[in-house]
């Protein structure tokens, strides 16, 4: 956990997503990221809720689930597409390839869309 921690600052410490950039000389914290008591950040001007990547990663277990129902797919895709330009924002999306290639287009496509709406502020 502490290393995907890590990935997701040192990502955004390196695209500059961060409001306030934090340098560390040694690991880093949940609380390094997010601080105890407070449940969302801005990153790219979108809040990002904590457990928002956990989210999508059980989301994408209910697709691949084999004794998930059609609707339980259902959710969990409308979710995981919800979720998406939070992934984007948080720069995920331009270092990790998803396996399940539904959730890979889904990602892109978000990645896109936070581009284009960088653009237009």
């Amino acid at each position: 956990m502490k290393s995907s921690i890590k990935l997701i600052l040192s990502i955004a410490l390196i695209q500059g997503l961060l409001i306030s950039p934090i340098v560390f000389s040694k690991g880093i914290t949940p609380t390094d990221v997010i601080a105890d008591g407070k449940d969302t950040d801005i990153y790219q001007g979108y809040t990002v809720r904590k457990g928002t990547i956990k989210a999508v990663i059980e989301n994408v277990s209910i697709l691949e689930s084999s004794t998930s129902t059609s609707e339980d797919r259902q959710d969990a895709l409308n979710i995981i597409k919800d979720l998406s330009i939070n992934v984007a924002a948080l720069g995920l999306t331009n270092k990790v390839t998803w396996k399940n290639t539904e959730v890979e287009k889904i990602m892109q496509k978000a990645s896109v869309n936070l581009k284009k709406d960088k653009k237009l502020k």
